[in-house]
């Protein structure tokens, strides 16, 4: 196997037959009893299996109009994330903080009121992580928003905000991942592309006075708002939250901030395509409202002011490179 790292350019996604498929370094094979592989349910009965993929590569075929495995539709510039049976395997192709796997570790030490995934499987290639999680019960909050009354959307994005209240009393001393390592967190970062050191906690600090927001109170955060992040039910209301990757210890004013600004993200093409202007507005208003009910603050002007700021510099810095030399 190529130890080249993957880019999401280069991934490759083919059939190796009806049971087995490849994606770019792993393959995914469908087994009816349990491999001694890891492993996960394909809701029919069967297992999904993962491993590196065989060298040489066998024979292949484009993936087939029956092929189980599917496009999460949620994916960044530097991340790809399929569906494969009850779970999802999602390659970040330029890892730089903590992964996903070590902060759902902790978080499965810690009592919490709603529920979150298992990790069946990760491995590091170069720059670039896999992750194989679970899919949490209950609806994703994405397909039962547009269908749902007044009363559950207030109570869901009240829980939600009960949720991120009860995650904010773990307390941190300085800006990074649940372990201490590097937080990757995009929306912090004053570079791009990001580099290694973009996310370093001095860093980030720098980053978060210079918006303003006060780091004299560093809570844990899910930090990452979205309708794909959740799942509900007509029972509990909320169910489970996922997509962790980007959670770690920040300043408390970030997390209203970062909602306020983008309450969307990854979510927003999904949105964009099931969701009436109305429906996108009240989710908008009904989580920043139920996050300022529960005393977090929003600097959105502070962090506008500073991302414009952050791409002139930018601009200037990319104008100097470009500039011919004097003689």
């Amino acid at each position: 196997m190529s130890n080249t790292p993957p880019t999401p350019e280069t991934a490759r996604f083919l059939e190796v037959n009806d049971n087995s498929w490849i994606i770019h370094h792993l393959i995914v094979t469908r087994y009816q009893s349990k491999p001694s592989q890891p492993c996960w349910p394909d809701g029919e009965g069967a297992l999904f299996s993962i491993d590196d993929a065989p060298t040489p590569t066998p024979p292949t075929r484009p993936p087939s109009h029956v092929c189980p495995i599917s496009d999460a539709g949620n994916n960044f510039p530097a991340s790809l994330t399929w569906k494969i049976g009850l779970a999802h395997l999602r390659i970040d192709f330029n890892n730089l903080g903590t992964s996903e796997h070590v902060t759902l570790e902790a978080l499965a030490k810690r009592s919490l009121g709603f529920q979150i995934p298992q990790v069946y499987y990760h491995k590091y290639l170069g720059k670039s992580y896999s992750i194989v999680f679970s899919d949490l019960p209950g609806n994703p909050l994405i397909k039962a928003w547009p269908t749902a009354n007044q009363a559950a959307r207030t109570r869901w994005t009240q829980q939600i905000a009960e949720a991120y209240h009860e995650l904010s009393k773990w307390r941190g001393d300085r800006i990074c991942a649940v372990d201490g390592g590097n937080l990757q967190c995009f929306w912090l970062s004053s570079t791009t592309p990001s580099v290694p050191g973009s996310y370093n906690p001095e860093v980030l600090r720098a980053n978060c006075e210079e918006m303003g927001l006060d780091c004299s109170e560093l809570v844990f955060a899910h930090n990452y708002m979205m309708p794909l992040s959740f799942t509900v039910d007509e029972v509990q209301g909320l169910v489970g939250i996922c997509r962790w990757e980007m959670a770690g210890f920040l300043p408390k004013d970030w997390i209203r901030t970062m909602t306020r600004a983008n309450s969307f993200t990854q979510s927003w093409q999904a949105v964009k395509s099931s969701w009436s202007e109305s429906d996108i507005n009240d989710f908008g208003d009904k989580i920043e409202s139920a996050l300022k009910d529960k005393g977090f603050k929003e600097f959105w002007l502070n962090n506008c002011r500073w991302r414009e700021e952050k791409r002139r510099r930018q601009e200037q810095e990319e104008a100097n490179r470009l500039q011919p030399p004097t003689v």
